[in-house]
């Protein structure tokens, strides 16, 4: 039985992941983490149905043929291997059950989706790379890798980053799921990689989780992750929220707005689709737009809203402020992440919202999902002649082919 945050080998096909192994199996695979767990439904009314079926606990949903799970999909996080890092190790030789030490395991940002059927074997982490208990290499039949893993390599960075203990890993891969608002009201069902081999870890350890926990980066990411409540900005939550739902339902706004609620306003109307959030340093900004961001995508799980995708970019992850069209491109082209030049990609977000398009006719318009797009320390993305920042807010007023709502986030 696999359920979600276990550790599992996932075949995969020669040409999609460099330097894949095969033993113990005949096939080449790679280390994932599962995700999320779903079936892909023909259309959206059949999916709502049989989420009312399970909300009204039907007893029929188990009497289904074996051909019904033809089609489950698993949402699984990559593990790379230290010869799939640059300057992090070369490829070894030999298993890692054969040697003393644990083979290193980092972890990623990488999220994709594979068949359920693709899933060969548990996998197992440890913080130590000696771990002093035995290690069967057998468990219910199936044989068992073990790993060792303490850091996490960002794919989109192309660095390190702080990863935390071990007993957070399933949180930190729910993070980038396109599920997350569902995942979110679910607790951990992990196969037991974490937590009991983790009861005595030492204070240096969990003086570092405090840390983390502490940290602005980590608390924006729980507000949204676990929908922690913001004291003290529920008036801004109200006027940030009633923008976004009325966006995102393509609804007229007034042209001065200061109501807090979703109230008409007598005077000029007009579709807004951006909107600009400054303030000081840790007064909770990001927080307050994710929150809010949660709820939303709660909102259309239900079918309240409209099907929208969102998009978070930092200027201070970037290079240069001309990553930024690389990374809403590599975000809007799906599991393909396609990285192109800062200049390749600008054209297609210009085709892809802009005039490029010829295709504008309302009816197509309607079936592509909404992009709603958080630029946070848009300071960094200034420029001598703005033109990243005057593209990015004008996308949404010209946007032909697709439908862009644009949240600005800066200190100053």
């Amino acid at each position: 039985r696999v359920r979600l945050g276990d550790m599992v080998c996932i075949e995969v096909e020669q040409d999609q992941k460099a330097g894949l192994v095969t033993f113990p199996f005949a096939v080449t695979w790679s280390p994932a983490e599962i995700v999320s767990i779903y079936r892909a439904h023909s259309n959206k009314t059949e999916c709502l149905e049989l989420r009312e079926k399970l909300q009204n606990g039907d007893q029929h949903l188990n009497d289904v043929d074996d051909n019904s799970f033809d089609d489950v999909m698993v949402e699984v996080r990559w593990f790379y291997r230290k010869h799939e890092i640059p300057g992090a190790g070369g490829k070894s030789s030999k298993s890692s059950q054969n040697s003393e030490e644990l083979e290193e395991l980092f972890e990623t940002d990488q999220i994709d989706s594979c068949p359920a059927e693709c899933l060969l074997s548990p996998i197992k982490l440890y913080e130590a790379s000696r771990p002093e208990e035995s290690l069967p290499s057998v468990v219910s039949g199936m044989p068992c890798i073990y790993y060792h893993c303490r850091r996490y390599w960002s794919i989109h960075r192309k660095s390190f980053i702080p990863s935390g203990l071990l007993s957070n890993r399933i949180e930190r891969g729910r993070m980038h799921s396109k599920y997350k608002a569902a995942l979110s009201k679910l607790a951990s069902t992990s196969s037991n990689n974490g937590n009991k081999l983790l009861e005595g870890y030492s204070w240096k350890e969990g003086f570092q989780s405090a840390i983390q926990k502490l940290s602005l980066a980590e608390a924006a990411a729980d507000v949204q992750v676990h929908g922690m409540e913001l004291r003290c900005r529920e008036r801004e939550r109200r006027h940030i929220g009633s923008f976004l739902r009325k966006a995102i339902r393509g609804l007229e706004q007034p042209l001065s707005n200061t109501q807090d609620d979703d109230s008409v306003d007598e005077g000029p109307m007009n579709t807004k689709s951006s909107i600009f959030i400054c303030g000081p340093p840790g007064t909770g900004k990001t927080a307050s737009v994710r929150s809010i961001i949660n709820e939303l995508q709660e909102e259309q799980a239900s079918g309240k809203l409209p099907e929208f995708n969102f998009i978070a970019l930092n200027g201070m992850e970037m290079r240069s402020p001309f990553d930024s069209y690389v990374k809403f491109w590599e975000a809007l082209s799906g599991t393909m992440k396609e990285r192109l030049s800062a200049g390749a990609a600008a054209a297609k977000l210009e085709d892809f919202f802009g005039d490029g398009e010829k295709d504008n006719s309302d009816e197509d318009r309607s079936k592509k999902p909404i992009t709603v797009l958080m630029l946070d320390e848009i300071d960094y993305l200034v420029t001598k002649k703005q033109t990243i920042l005057y593209n990015f807010f004008d996308w949404p007023l010209r946007a032909t082919s697709a439908r862009l709502i644009v949240i600005g986030i800066s200190n100053t």
